[in-house]
């Protein structure tokens, strides 16, 4: 054990369902039904603003459903003593190896690679966990970056 962990706490942090994404998704909708609204102003041919709709409308749902699966898997995310873990509903423990982070005030992102090589990454909102417990992992990933 590193001399550099050897006094840090350890960091449970159990992640919610947060509001953010949804308020996002919907401004998304509205953004498209006006853009499909102002092609329609402009003249352009109704096949192709109904080719268009449809096409955004696949891709809406899509990132929905991806975002919707990535959270419903990862419920919590953990670190003690140097390693870093998170646990899936119906799984055991997995190792996990943090790659890139970027640290807001309202937003967290972590991608991280796993220990059979896959990647993944997550989105942790303002809402998404207790304020304490985000403040915690901003600051363990900060302290990472410097070592």
């Amino acid at each position: 054990m590193s001399a550099t962990f050897s006094t840090s706490p350890e960091l449970r942090l159990r992640i919610a369902e947060s509001r953010y994404p949804r308020l996002f998704f919907l401004a998304l909708a509205g953004l498209q039904l006006a853009n499909l609204l102002l092609l329609a102003r402009a003249g352009v041919a109704p096949t192709a603003i109904a080719g268009l709709g449809l096409a955004q409308l696949l891709l809406f749902t899509a990132i929905a459903r991806d975002y919707s699966r990535r959270r419903q898997r990862l419920p919590g995310l953990y670190w003690r003593q140097g390693q870093w873990w998170i646990q899936r509903e119906g799984e055991g423990r997995q190792f996990i190896q943090p790659l890139h982070w970027h640290c807001l005030p309202w937003c967290t992102w972590l991608a991280w690679r796993e220990e059979g090589g896959g990647r993944e990454a997550l989105w942790l909102f303002a809402d998404s966990a207790p304020r304490d417990g985000l403040r915690r992992l901003r600051v363990r990933l900060t302290l990472q970056r410097a070592v």
